[in-house]
């Protein structure tokens, strides 16, 4: 992806998280969390550095409660699989939060507190949950929006 391409990328989605209202976040049980990551570990997909599509729809799936509206599912159902696997092998080889946050958020269906969930819940020893609110104040300030 060329330099032109991200730049546009970036300011395309920080225009669109900045306008965005705040929205409730649904926390997945813990339960289904914990056999999530386990599933991933057992699966080497922190090791394979990327998610399929499957992979994703499940993060989705448990993030929000185990549950997806139609709208979700088909915006996810929308992105090809060699698009997931692009877009999440950058996200999760990158060393740049906000690098890696931007490039998720070009998946259909993927917004900032699941891009947060893909990002933690694949390597959890690298990337924390981003909490959205912070998320937004960071662009503000780093466009002058503060």
């Amino acid at each position: 992806m060329s330099d032109t391409m991200v730049a546009k990328l970036s300011a395309e989605i920080s225009a669109r998280m900045i306008d965005e209202p705040a929205l409730p976040i649904e926390y997945a049980s813990s339960s289904s969390l914990e056999t999530l990551i386990a599933d991933f570990v057992e699966q080497g997909v922190a090791e394979r550095g990327y998610l399929t599509s499957g992979d994703l729809k499940r993060v989705a799936f448990v993030k929000n409660g185990e549950k997806l509206s139609n709208k979700t599912k088909d915006a996810l159902a929308s992105n090809t699989e060699e698009a997931v696997r692009q877009f999440t092998k950058m996200a999760l080889s990158a060393n740049d939060p906000e690098f890696s946050v931007r490039i998720l958020l070009g998946l259909d269906g993927v917004h900032l507190p699941t891009a947060s969930c893909i990002l933690a819940w694949t390597l959890p020893h690298k990337w924390p949950v981003i909490d959205v609110r912070s998320w937004r104040s960071i662009a503000r300030l780093s466009h002058g929006q503060v």
